[in-house]
């Protein structure tokens, strides 16, 4: 098997009543179950997450994953069924530096009662000897305030296995103002041990304009400070075309 396997999307599926279980390359369940919470646009935004899921190694982000199997019962964490959980297990590349069976393994559960969905995650590597084995703790939340409201948030910890902690929170409000025009708002804070940089604060504000027939503009107003550091702006402007 290839060491350093593709990161692009290629599974296979099988589901039935006992649920679902799919093997591959696949979209990791750790954004699934908590980063979907506080990132759900395109362009930029939740940045606390970013700083935080960077410290793992084999789904640094939660994006998409190598090598996995994944078993799901319910609709997944996507989903607003009552109950949904999914196991995911992270297969290790065979290679001389690395005998072992599995490299991570990830448990996504959410709870939800009508518009509002309670999720968490527990994550834990198992590495080669001399590499860190990072582990993650995740709860977060869903909120329907009406249709065309939404706030979410989560708090994740992740034990580096260096001797330090990282954990932030994240929040997030969108709005849909109809008319194609939609805001979000999303605020984040983190901190770390052992001379970690402290991601202090994140403040990010979105305006979209959906112009119809796939045309999609936005700008963009981030507000970033590390401890230590001076604090960083960036100001974006962008337009999204789909054929």
């Amino acid at each position: 098997e290839d060491a350093n396997p593709t990161r692009r999307i290629a599974q296979v599926s099988l589901s039935g009543d006992f649920g679902t279980v799919t093997a591959g390359n696949q979209w990791g369940i750790l954004y699934e179950y908590l980063g979907w919470n506080v990132f759900r646009a395109d362009g930029h935004g939740g940045g606390t997450w970013y700083y935080t899921t960077k410290n793992i190694n084999d789904d640094a982000f939660g994006l998409r994953v190598s090598n996995a199997f994944t078993y799901t019962h319910g609709g997944g964490g996507y989903s607003a069924d009552p109950f949904t959980i999914s196991v995911q297990v992270i297969a290790a590349p065979d290679t001389p530096a690395n005998d072992e069976t599995f490299d991570a393994i990830a448990v996504g559960a959410a709870f939800t009662l009508e518009d509002l969905t309670i999720n968490g995650v527990s994550y834990s590597e198992s590495n080669p000897s001399g590499t860190a084995e990072p582990s993650l703790i995740g709860l977060g939340f869903r909120y329907n305030l009406n249709s065309d409201t939404y706030v979410g948030g989560n708090y994740l910890v992740v034990d580096n296995d260096t001797g330090a902690d990282i954990s932030s929170y994240n929040f997030l409000l969108t709005r849909n103002f109809g008319d194609g025009h939609s805001g979000m708002v999303s605020l984040g804070s983190g901190e770390g041990d052992n001379a970690i940089a402290d991601l202090d604060s994140n403040l990010f504000l979105q305006y979209q304009k959906d112009f119809g027939k796939g045309v999609l503009a936005y700008v963009e107003i981030e507000s970033a400070e590390l401890a230590g550091n001076d604090e960083t702006q960036v100001i974006s402007l962008a337009m999204k075309v789909s054929f």
